[in-house]
């Protein structure tokens, strides 16, 4: 995004621009399903932030992010 400068061109929030596969197409990013699948966790943690408490939320978070595994790791 930063090369492309689609925040100043367009004023897409990310989410927006995330949304739109047509806009990953453009990225030329080798691994694009990453990014899909980060964007499907961002909507779905979103999603269920208003229905679960915290405590389901960050352990929620915590397993599909696998972030713990790369805070012992690194």
């Amino acid at each position: 995004m930063y090369i492309s400068n689609y925040t100043k061109k367009f004023r897409v929030s990310i989410m927006d621009f995330l949304s739109e596969e047509s806009n990953l197409d453009e990225l030329n990013l080798s691994e694009k399903n990453e990014l899909i699948e980060f964007r499907d966790n961002l909507l779905d943690f979103q999603a269920n932030s208003g229905t679960t408490n915290i405590v389901e939320f960050f352990s929620d978070f915590i397993k599909k992010t696998g972030i713990l595994e790369y805070i012992e790791t690194h």
